[in-house]
């Protein structure tokens, strides 16, 4: 175990010199008892309850060009592991005597956190990734179908994959919305007629799908669950608090014992109960109109997934555009095809179809140069409609264009 820091002091901004040399620096450290700074000729050790660790203050120099900065570089060094606990302890305090005096730290070394950040990520590792595989079973079965799709002339496209790359590009945070954040259904009044008409009188059992509820509890719950749907409800806590765990090891802020031990107890209380889910996906059907419901209220769940949607849409669509295009311009001498306007502007020249269609094409490209540069302009229904303005404009196309579908 090895600590190091750079203390400094700004006596300018201090009523006393609190801290001007080694001597002075060390009569604070030893302000407590328990505490006492050995001097050798050889190595000195710092002790702490008859705990004796290795230590070092070295570059306690003067910058008086800069204003009376005094720079104190310590190290604290133990082989044993067994004393991390008093080393620990050992530590905070001399960080929080010196900050009581004025001192601003900066850490340079610190092997502890070190530690628990190489043990931390392994395990933020798995449970993110098995909550984007459970996320991704989930959109293969309930929105798999709508998709588009995505054979082109030339090679099969992995659709598990196009959904996977995105939903890997969701960030952590977000995650869980599509399955545990409740929305309400709007009435649809031809089915509310539909189910009048069928039984004469509506049950509660019949507006169930109005209610404001989540994917988890509409499609995913079942009596024989192991866990409750009060233990569900609680991964939404669970998920933002290892969120922020995982800030501090991904951003590489220090992370100590009682981090870890929050973590491991986290996802001990996250992960069993998708596991348990991801293993029943696999024998889950759904209505048609239920994966309707899914796809029409993903907007109200996430707007990231959302974009995420019209991005694997606009891509395929600027596929389609290309292999049609290199199909009508294969024997010519031509511009590199790109989806931008530059290109569909000199195509659209010398082709009605694509004449026809330029506004809506153009509109698209547009609304992806949106997203890319603030997707907040966007309001979640533009996203949806485009989307499917793109999926009818790829149909159109291959239509037009079925030599090269052939």
């Amino acid at each position: 175990m090895k600590c190091e820091y750079l203390i400094i002091f700004d006596n300018q901004n201090q009523r006393e010199n609190y801290c001007i040399n080694e001597h002075t620096f060390n009569n604070i450290v030893e302000s407590n008892s328990d505490v006492i700074i050995e001097k050798s000729s050889v190595e000195d050790h710092i002790i702490y309850k008859d705990i004796r660790f290795k230590y070092k203050n070295q570059n306690n120099f003067v910058d008086k060009e800069k204003g009376e900065k005094y720079y104190f570089n310590i190290a604290i060094e133990s082989e044993d592991d067994k004393v991390e606990e008093e080393f620990t302890y050992l530590l905070s305090y001399i960080k929080n005597s010196m900050i009581q005096k004025g001192a601003k730290i900066e850490v340079l070394w610190d092997s502890i956190s070190l530690k628990y950040c190489e043990k931390a990520y392994p395990l933020i590792y798995k449970i993110e990734n098995l909550m984007r595989k459970l996320l991704t079973k989930f959109m293969l079965i309930s929105v798999g179908h709508t998709w588009g799709d995505l054979d082109t002339p030339t090679q099969k496209v992995n659709k598990d994959r196009i959904i996977d790359g995105y939903l890997y590009g969701l960030d952590f945070k977000d995650l869980p919305d599509l399955l545990f954040k409740k929305y309400s259904v709007k009435i649809d009044h031809e089915k509310m007629k539909e189910l009048i008409n069928r039984n004469g009188k509506i049950v509660l059992e019949d507006l169930s799908d109005f209610e404001n509820k989540s994917n988890w509890e509409r499609y995913l719950l079942d009596k024989h669950d192991k866990y409750s749907m009060n233990d569900v409800r609680k991964i939404m806590g669970y998920w933002e608090k290892i969120y922020d765990l995982r800030c501090k090891v991904a951003h590489n802020f220090l992370i100590n014992k009682n981090d870890y031990e929050q973590l491991v107890e986290l996802i001990d209380k996250v992960q069993p109960i998708l596991e348990e889910k991801v293993l029943k996906l696999d024998v889950l059907k759904l209505e048609r109109d239920s994966k309707e419901i899914i796809e029409d209220n993903i907007g109200l769940i996430s707007k990231p997934l959302l974009i995420g949607l019209y991005i694997i849409e606009y891509t395929q669509l600027s596929k389609t555009l290309e292999q049609c295009y290199n199909y009508v311009y294969s024997n010519e001498s031509i511009i590199e095809f790109k989806m931008n306007e530059d290109v569909i502007k000199k195509w659209k020249k010398v082709d009605t179809f694509i004449e026809k269609e330029w506004h809506l094409i153009a509109m698209l490209i547009y609304i992806k140069i949106q997203i890319e540069e603030n997707s907040e302009r966007l309001k979640e229904e533009e996203l949806k409609q485009y989307e499917k303005d793109s999926k009818n404009l790829r149909k159109r196309i291959k239509k037009h264009y079925k030599d090269v579908y052939i």
